[in-house]
């Protein structure tokens, strides 16, 4: 399994399709590395195409850059969001405190006026008892 010769001479750090990857690897020069280790042409041919191909998955540090950029821009764009609704929800809190602030004062003053009523019939049934 021979690479072929423009595979060979192909432009350094490029793949088939002309995009970047690093580093750059020789396939002629791995396999007479791997031959004269041993390796029959079939073998050599074979880890020479396995090589490759898993170079293709290879992340250069320029796509390591763009995806940490796309990704501090996601961030920010969710810290953003989240913060609009931090504060649109301290709004709907502080609101809701409000309304229960207002409604525990206008039950404090009607219940207010029973306070003497009770204290009143506290002290005729102490009285009753205090007489018996």
């Amino acid at each position: 399994m021979k690479p072929s010769t423009q595979e060979s001479a192909a432009t350094p750090g490029a793949n088939k399709t002309g995009a970047p990857r690093t580093p750059h690897f020789d396939k002629l020069r791995t396999m007479k590395t791997l031959q004269a280790a041993t390796f029959s042409e079939d073998q050599a041919g074979a880890v020479v195409e396995a090589m490759d191909d898993a170079q293709h998955h290879l992340a250069t540090k320029s796509d390591m850059e763009k995806m940490e950029s796309s990704l501090r821009t996601d961030m920010e764009k969710m810290e953003s969001g989240i913060r609009a609704d931090m504060e649109k929800m301290g709004l709907r809190l502080q609101g809701e405190i409000k309304d229960l602030r207002a409604d525990m004062q206008a039950e404090f003053k009607r219940l207010y006026w029973y306070i003497p009523i009770v204290v009143g019939v506290m002290a005729s049934i102490m009285g009753a008892f205090a007489s018996l």
